[in-house]
Order: C-alpha cells, then structure tokens, then sequence
C-alpha cells in the first residue's frame, strides 16, 4: 500500500502524521522535507529525502509519502499511484484553511481515495469547521486532538501505553489515530 500525506501548508502536522503511519505499519518514509533532520529524531524506519529534482521511487509498496510546499508533475504522479492521499487541515486563520482547502482540491482532481484529518482538533473550537468539512466536501473526514505525542520521537500509540500517566495524556488522540489507522488498513470495518 501506498500512502501520500500532502499539504500545500506548512504546520498542519503532515509529518508527524507521516511518521505515525511509517511506524505503526512499519512503512518506508520518502518526503520531500529535505531540511528537516528527521533520520536523527526518529528511529526505526528507513527515512528518503527527495531532493527537488530528485525521483521519487514510485514503483514500491509499503510507502508513506511525506509531500509538501508544493505540487509539481513528480508529485501529482505519487498521488495518482497512491491508494490513499491524506489531508491534513487545521482552523487556525483563514489563509491556513484558503491554503489547506486548495491541498484537499489537488488530491480530489487526482486520488479518488482522498482523506481529510482536522488535525489539532478542539471541539468548542472546531465543531463548525467539521461541520463546514462534512457539509461540502464527501471525503471521510479523521478529527485528530493536538497532542504533544505526535512531537515526540516515539509513535502516539505506544505512548498511550507506555504507563497511566501516558495513557491519560495521550488516550483520546492515540485513539483518533487509531480510527485512521483502521480505515487505511481496513481493520475494524
């Protein structure tokens, strides 16, 4: 299977997204965030940085897809090929959402298996942005809380198991992923 996390919009937590898939589904990660040093912070998964004339290796499974900043013909290639592309959008000013709607109209023109995650959900905050979501696009739509275990150098799900303190910490987000987990993998259906 094959992955891509994309977004045109920086901050929206596409890579800690991309990170949490490569090690729970113990994927290969290839990203187009070539100044990140992302091999040094996480451990565990073999980690490809594409360089902007680089290729991408599009011709093997079990890839997670790291893209962003921008969309050329390499990367509307990688979306077309991959099972699912995901979305990840936050409601924090109206050019984050401008931004992040235009990254959800790309992969709609081009990968009919178009997810999106309200990444950083709050529900006072959030709900009439779901709602927005729910009512105009047909995508399945993951809400995601903000949490500090998508930062860290270990994958949300073990954290939330990791002892009681961790659990009460990071249960409700380590569950929202878990939900995106199952709908990409098909477990639970």
């Amino acid at each position: 299977m094959k992955i891509t996390i994309f977004s045109l919009k920086g901050g929206v937590g596409k890579t800690m997204i991309a990170i949490n898939l490569a090690l729970n589904l113990n994927y290969e990660l290839d990203t187009n965030e070539v100044f990140i040093p992302l091999e040094e912070i996480i451990k565990g998964i073999e980690i490809k940085k594409i360089l902007p004339e680089g290729k991408f290796d599009t011709g093997k499974n079990q890839t997670i897809f790291d893209l962003g900043g921008y969309a050329d013909k390499r990367i509307e290639e990688i979306i077309s090929i991959s099972d699912f592309c995901i979305v990840p959008v936050v409601n924090e000013s109206e050019l984050s959402v401008k931004v992040s709607l235009n990254s959800l109209q790309i992969c709609n023109a081009i990968n009919k298996n178009t997810i999106i995650v309200l990444n950083k959900f709050n529900v006072r905050e959030d709900e009439q942005f779901l709602h927005f979501l729910k009512e105009n696009f047909k995508n399945e739509i993951f809400p995601i809380k903000f949490s500090k275990g998508f930062q860290s150098d270990s994958n949300i799900l073990e954290l939330a198991e990791k002892n009681k303190f961790f659990n009460y910490l990071y249960k409700e987000p380590a569950t929202q992923f878990k939900k995106l987990l199952n709908h990409l993998t098909g477990d639970g259906k």
